[in-house]
């Protein structure tokens, strides 16, 4: 009997070794980085340094649950190790909110007591002179991941992309700061300034990623589809007269899975068969789902479900 998929497939995008070189310019930026943070006096770039830390947790994650879903199932985890993704999804959002929220109260505190966040005014020539190599590293890393995102539905791998991404804009906006103060340094208040909006906009970063692992997390139906549309594609298939007790999941977030009871005209085993073929093969090519198993039953329908008048008879 052939083995169905379980996803693996997903894994299996070169995004693994993308996913470390990721990790090792995130290394190398959060240390480069928090040196000039410190020796300039730049919150905000303090900030872009340690948001480094999501980025180390996110790719190490990925990497782990790419390794993982390579694995396949096995007779502990049936399923395999999809949901690995979805936890290490859900622990990059929390990183990612507590980063935001800790540093936009630093820079509120700051703004209210007009004080320097660091101890001294921030210096436009390390900020500068950090962020704007900084910047160049940052696109690097986005273009090299890129292509194996455009292979993979993985949740933990877009949430990766989200990070490359967001981090150009923390980069972009720690280069206006050093700007702004090359050209008036009196305005030593912008660094706290835009510390503060760079927290928000953290925060809000977050929440897709965690709407997405909730979701996961609770079996919850997977977006775009629905019971209805289900049966809808299913009574589509010559032969098949009604399908209930229908269950729709996603183990991770490209991976999802369909049990349901068919029921079928008077056929025979063998054009049973084929009609449960072609049933998995419309849902996976129709809805996406990877992962369909059929109870079979035939005759008459049960006097709790009625024969749909769209259904339709396998040919003889």
């Amino acid at each position: 009997m052939p083995i169905l998929p379980h996803g693996e497939s997903e894994g299996a995008t070169g995004v693994s070794r993308r996913l470390k070189i990721n990790l090792l310019l995130a290394a190398v930026v959060l240390v480069f980085e928090t040196i000039g943070a410190w020796q300039g006096r730049s919150l905000a770039l303090l900030l872009d340094a340690l948001h480094n830390i999501p980025d180390l947790l996110a790719f190490a994650a990925a990497s782990l649950a790419v390794s993982a879903t390579l694995r396949g199932v096995s007779e502990e985890y049936t399923f395999g190790l999809h949901r690995t993704e979805v936890l290490a999804g859900f622990a990059n959002a929390a990183a990612i909110t507590g980063l935001g929220v800790g540093f936009g109260a630093t820079a509120a505190w700051s703004l209210l007591d007009h004080t320097p966040a660091l101890g001294a005014a921030p210096s436009a020539f390390w900020v500068l002179a950090v962020a704007l190599p900084t910047i160049g590293v940052r696109l690097a890393a986005a273009l090299l991941l890129r292509p194996g995102l455009a292979a993979s539905r993985d949740i933990n791998l877009r949430g990766v992309f989200r990070h490359v991404t967001s981090d150009l804009v923390v980069t972009g906006t720690v280069v206006t700061v050093g700007v702004v103060l090359l050209l008036r340094p009196a305005l030593g208040w912008v660094d706290a300034g835009a510390s503060l909006l760079l927290g928000v906009f953290l925060v809000a970063l977050s929440a897709p990623l965690f709407r997405d692992s909730y979701r996961l997390l609770t079996d919850k139906m997977p977006q775009g589809l629905s019971v209805e549309r289900v049966r809808a594609t299913a009574l589509r298939v010559p032969g098949v007269r009604e399908l209930h007790d229908v269950h729709v999941w996603a183990i991770c977030s490209n991976f999802t899975s369909l049990t349901a009871h068919v029921l079928l005209a008077d056929v025979s085993v063998r054009q049973s068969m084929v009609v449960i073929t072609e049933l998995r093969r419309r849902m996976a090519s129709e809805l996406g789902i990877d992962h369909a198993v059929f109870e079979v039953e035939t005759g008459p329908p049960p006097p709790h479900v009625a024969a749909p008048s769209g259904s339709r008879t396998f040919p003889s």
